[in-house]
């Protein structure tokens, strides 16, 4: 499985469990993808997973960066 593909399966995955509400499960599979590698859509996964288990407070600046 090439690493598009494996990512693209982990986004889909993760899309269900934040449907489901699932959070902490999501944010696990996150973990599986590669950092420096994170496109926009999964740094905003990311950012949805965040705020809502810790809030908007701690995250203000990368929100503040999506204004931008």
């Amino acid at each position: 499985m090439t690493k598009i593909s494996r990512s693209k399966q982990i986004l889909s995955e993760i899309e269900l469990f934040l449907n489901a509400g699932k959070y902490e499960d999501a944010k696990v599979l996150l973990s599986f993808l590669d950092d420096q590698g994170l496109d926009r859509e999964s740094r905003l996964h990311l950012l949805l997973i965040n705020v809502t288990l810790d809030g908007a407070t701690p995250h203000k600046d990368e929100i503040d960066g999506l204004r931008d």
